[in-house]
């Protein structure tokens, strides 16, 4: 069962909870796992970058164009 508090998470899509040999850390009773915190400072620094690319593909733009735009979201 994932926790109240994955339930609410912004990066529930892409973790689900973690696996849940890792559900170790309790929060309010509920396992969470014991990587929750790391998986966030990764999600919120991948995730932006991995929308771009969904981006380049749906415009047929080729992949390694990803390094220019990446060099553009970093100036901003």
């Amino acid at each position: 069962r994932i926790s109240a508090k994955c339930q609410q998470c912004a990066y529930k899509p892409i973790c689900n909870g973690g696996c849940p040999k890792h559900r170790i850390t309790k929060v309010n009773n509920e396992t969470v796992s014991y990587f929750c915190e790391g998986y966030k400072i990764l999600f919120s620094t991948m995730v932006p970058y991995m929308n771009a690319m969904v981006e380049l593909a749906k415009n047929r733009v080729p992949l390694y164009h990803i390094m220019d735009v990446a060099k553009q979201m970093e100036n901003n």
